[in-house]
């Protein structure tokens, strides 16, 4: 995969949550109280410990940019056997 912003080949890789994969766009982070919005779906496990998920991503060290997948989770287990 080509990095958007400087075309270089990125990294594959994956990114992990150890708690809640989220996003907050623009607006909301500039009112004075917000809720970031759960990518991962993790409901009640952001409140509790847990084990990690992980997502397929791709990272530019040029640019440093971090492209994420969160269309699919995978196991620390998953992750190691691939």
């Amino acid at each position: 995969m080509n990095c958007p912003m400087c075309n270089s080949d990125m990294k594959a890789g994956y990114s992990s949550a150890n708690t809640s994969l989220s996003w907050i766009n623009k607006e909301k982070f500039e009112s004075f109280i917000f809720k970031d919005e759960d990518l991962a779906r993790s409901g009640l496990r952001n409140l509790f410990p847990w084990k990690g998920e992980y997502f397929q991503a791709f990272n530019c060290p040029e640019c440093k940019v971090v492209l994420v997948d969160y269309s699919q989770k995978y196991d620390r287990k998953t992750v190691e056997s691939k």
